[in-house]
């Protein structure tokens, strides 16, 4: 594991916490981890270093494993939360699972928190990167409706006098170019001279 990793160990038995710190280590995984075991430590720690894993007993003194993920998911949708505990009945495990969790491990079988870990982990990394090729998906798709909408954009054809320039307009009255333009689309003209036309009105001057 990556040593910039952080996890969140939500433990009211310091030796429970050292036994999971202990097992981690032994599986090769390189992490720093603290522990919290008071509600008001969650939001403070969720702030102050925000994990990459928070893993969390069920049964606390102060609290139980689902008040903890319902504050951690109202945070983050991606959060790997995985469930550490000694025991826990069928019923609260669909529970813990249907409200968000990962995973859970048994305590006395902490040697699946290794592999749990990692396939959270991965999970999220495969969550995150298709919610960021679904946002680039719709963007495209957006753009791609725009660039279609405009293309079919209805023709619109003005008459123009071939000879003095000018324009009918609702009345059908033949008025200037520059009034026409104003009129319909409120733009603003200023007169001046092209090279072209700078070299033909001084070669009349001369």
């Amino acid at each position: 594991m990556d040593p910039s990793r952080h996890i969140l160990v939500v433990e009211d038995i310091v030796e429970d916490f050292e036994l999971i710190s202990r097992e981690l280590d032994q599986d090769g995984q390189r992490f720093t981890i603290r522990r919290i075991e008071s509600p008001e430590r969650l939001a403070v720690e969720l702030d102050r270093q925000p994990p990459d894993v928070v893993l969390c007993d069920h049964g606390g003194a102060q609290w139980d494993s689902f008040a903890v993920l319902t504050q951690v998911r109202a945070r983050s949708a991606d959060l790997p939360f995985i469930i550490v505990t000694g025991d826990m009945q069928p019923a609260a495990v669909n529970r813990a699972l249907a409200g968000g969790a990962d995973d859970l491990v048994l305590k006395h079988q902490l040697g699946k928190l290794g592999p749990a870990i990692r396939r959270a982990l991965r999970l999220t990394r495969e969550i995150q990167l298709r919610r960021k090729a679904e946002a680039e998906r719709d963007r495209l798709r957006r753009e791609l409706t725009a660039r279609w909408t405009r293309s079919q954009a209805p023709r619109v054809v003005v008459r123009i006098c071939a000879g003095c320039k000018k324009i009918p307009d609702e009345s059908g009255e033949w008025i200037q170019l520059e009034e026409y333009f104003h009129k319909q689309l409120a733009i603003e003209f200023t007169h001046g001279l092209c090279p072209v036309c700078v070299q033909q009105y001084t070669a009349d001057m001369r």
